[in-house]
């Protein structure tokens, strides 16, 4: 072997491929601006499809959560009676927010002593309190009996028209540590758990006040507490979500009825 061969070893040759050029027009995967817009364009359209279907199923849901806390707070309302043996009034009313949004406010409110000490015979109910958390169902509101569908009133067990919460006087309880009167419609339980209205009277101005409520006082055979959706306060009586809550005054236990 050569000295010169053994002192510089060959170089090493490396190769370099080159792979051709892909065009952009020819790129896989690629949209057109025509294909893009024509996609748009249909999802617009199912969206447009899809919009009421989602509005009926979120009044649905809220229906649906009204309508089973409403009951869950009629069995609140009966039991606190029963252990308590005093009156415990179930308390519901319509308001507005200052945002124009239109909802049910509910509460359970239970007297704080004797018969005796309720101030009854006024003008409003004193030394009640709420027993119970302040619920608020937004875009509903409680209505009469005569605005529920047929297809609801069919499954009325009774066989007759109940009683209709919202065609009652409402009741005024006065809120001495907010120096405030609120109005509510009341279904009202007794010591023996009975579901009734509470007894109203009118003065000859017209103004209502309260006697105390007794044993002798006619419970209702049947009350109803209906539902139904509100659009700028104004009762949807087409909508299929209306329901009602029907009481048995016998034994102050609540059927739901909805289509």
């Amino acid at each position: 072997m050569k000295q010169s061969e053994a002192q510089f070893p060959q170089p090493m040759v490396a190769t370099v491929y080159r792979f051709p050029r892909v065009s952009s027009s020819n790129a896989p995967g690629a949209f057109t601006l025509v294909e893009l817009l024509a996609v748009i364009a249909v999802m617009a359209i199912l969206i447009s499809f899809s919009i009421p279907v989602l509005g009926d199923l979120l009044k649905s849901r809220e229906m649906h959560r009204a309508t089973l806390e409403i009951y869950d707070l009629i069995e609140l309302a009966r039991r606190q009676s029963l252990v308590s043996q005093r009156y415990t009034y179930l308390c519901l009313r319509n308001l507005e927010d200052e945002g124009g949004t239109h909802y049910i406010e509910g509460v359970i409110k239970s007297s704080r002593g004797a018969t005796k000490d309720l101030a009854y015979g006024g003008t409003s109910l004193k030394n009640f309190i709420a027993s119970s958390p302040v619920f608020r169902w937004r875009n509903l509101g409680v209505t009469s009996w005569t605005q529920i569908p047929a297809e609801v009133k069919a499954q009325n067990v009774s066989g007759e028209a109940p009683a209709s919460l919202a065609s009652q006087v409402k009741v005024r309880f006065d809120d001495q540590a907010k120096q405030v009167s609120e109005e509510y419609w009341c279904v009202l339980f007794s010591p023996q758990g009975y579901a009734l209205f509470q007894p109203a009277r009118s003065k000859s101005n017209g103004e209502s006040f309260y006697p105390a409520p007794t044993l002798n006082d006619p419970y209702q055979r049947y009350i109803d507490i209906s539902l139904t959706y509100l659009r700028d306060g104004t009762p949807v009586t087409t909508d299929p979500n209306q329901t009602a809550v029907v009481l048995n005054g016998v034994n102050g236990h609540a059927q739901i009825l909805r289509r």
